[in-house]
């Protein structure tokens, strides 16, 4: 290997550790009923560039915030009104990422209709997690 190549893949792992974590949808299951409850905040960003040298149409952009649940008694309205707003938050926090790093003229909504699907995509989590509560005393 050419130390030119060496000095690229250093500089390359010296920086991973900056990049901004991302959470990945566990599309098993296996990690919604594990230790560590918790929701998946989707935001979407509608967009219509075309299509790729595939023909397959590029539309959405998206990433993940994760909340946590495990510290909230969702048996009480409190509980339940923390979660809400934890939600709205995470929900926010993954479409500002998007506007700063995916900045797009041509997007098909704005930040509140981002904002608004993504905390719509994570109610069926939350009821979900409203009724394990319930359920398990959780």
């Amino acid at each position: 290997m050419s130390r030119l190549m060496i000095a690229g893949a250093l500089a390359l792992a010296a920086t991973l550790p900056l990049a901004p974590a991302m959470a990945q949808p566990d599309y098993s299951g296996a990690g919604y009923y594990s230790d560590d409850p918790s929701i998946t905040v989707t935001a979407p960003r509608m967009r219509h560039e075309g299509r790729t040298s595939t023909g397959a149409p590029i539309r959405v952009v998206e990433t993940d915030s994760v909340v946590y649940t495990r510290d909230l008694n969702l048996n009480t309205r409190a509980g339940r009104r923390e979660l809400d707003l934890r939600v709205a938050a995470a929900a926010d926090e993954a479409c500002s990422f998007l506007d700063q790093h995916y900045p797009m003229d041509n997007a098909l909504d704005t930040p509140r209709e981002c904002r608004s699907n993504a905390v719509n995509m994570a109610q069926a989590q939350v009821r979900d997690a409203v009724e394990r509560a319930a359920l398990y005393g959780d």
